[in-house]
């Protein structure tokens, strides 16, 4: 239920509030904190304008509007699930939620990595530093298994990395 998907992100990204602006130094805004990079992508795909102009429209009030991140997420969602789906693993919730949180290329390689891998691997210092509940420190980070684990557990879920094929 995409709907139900949709909620148990918004929990701990916003907590719901449409207008929430990231004070981590990330760029994130808006109700599923979508950051400038991945709104500019979406926008322009879901709008057919260039990022240029998705770009402006990131600057502008018109972030905060919820038909446009409700339009966004839904294609998110779409992309995130078909990703997964393509590397042979379940589009749950908890993995949807990894995939909105790391991107889907580095999701999938998070659940296919050895769950003791540190998530510096994947992640740079600075999104570890903004990231330390989910990643740790960057002079302490967490195992794949420990980020996936916080991860599932924000959205309600505890099964990591459920293959659907081999």
């Amino acid at each position: 239920d995409r709907g139900r998907v949709k909620a148990a992100i918004a929990g701990p990204e916003s907590g719901g509030n449409d207008r929430a602006r990231n004070l981590a130094g990330s760029s994130a805004r808006g109700r599923y904190q979508f950051v400038r990079g991945t709104f500019n992508k979406l926008y322009s795909r879901v709008y057919g304008v260039s990022e240029k102009s998705a770009n402006r429209v990131f600057d502008s009030e018109r972030v905060f509007d919820v038909e446009v991140q409700e339009r966004l997420m839904d294609r998110l969602l779409a992309d995130n699930a078909s990703a997964l789906q393509r590397a042979g693993f379940e589009p749950s919730t908890g993995n949807l939620y990894l995939a909105h949180f790391a991107g889907d290329g580095t999701a999938i390689k998070m659940l296919r990595a050895d769950p003791a891998t540190p998530v510096s691997q994947f992640f740079s210092r600075k999104a570890i530093e903004q990231n330390k509940t989910y990643l740790g420190t960057p002079d302490n980070p967490k195992s794949v298994s420990e980020a996936i684990a916080v991860i599932y557990g924000k959205v309600g879920g505890t099964a990591a990395g459920v293959r659907v094929r081999p």
